[in-house]
């Protein structure tokens, strides 16, 4: 009679390793600042910034006029800079006049945040 072989086959499977790429947003050198002109009480709130899904990024500031005795047509300055990778500041400046201090302040803001989208 013939002699049966058995051979026993192991099959060894590794784990199963999947990677995926997360890319960090870059470290912004973004500010933004605001510059009244005359004699003016107000208040500046901290900036906030947003990294979208996209990894794209806004980033927002508010002015807040605390001077009831304001003279309508003071100038306010809403000022960005930004550094670029060649290390060369591009100050961006826009100007606003006070006439409705709600209205114009928050034009002013979004306006900033729109330029770096």
């Amino acid at each position: 009679m013939g002699a049966i072989v058995l051979k026993l086959c192991l099959f060894v499977i590794g784990p199963v390793v999947g990677l995926k790429v997360i890319q960090s947003p870059p470290v912004l050198d973004l500010n933004i600042s605001w510059i009244v002109e005359g004699d003016v009480s107000y208040q500046t709130e901290p900036d906030s910034l947003t990294v979208n899904r996209d990894n794209t990024y806004n980033l927002s500031s508010r002015l807040q006029i605390t001077d009831t005795h304001r003279d309508q047509g003071t100038a306010v300055i809403c000022e960005v800079q930004h550094i670029t990778h060649s290390e060369l500041s591009i100050p961006v400046i826009i100007r606003y006049l006070i006439i409705f201090v709600g209205i114009s302040l928050l034009l002013t803001a979004m306006i900033c945040v729109q330029i770096f989208k």
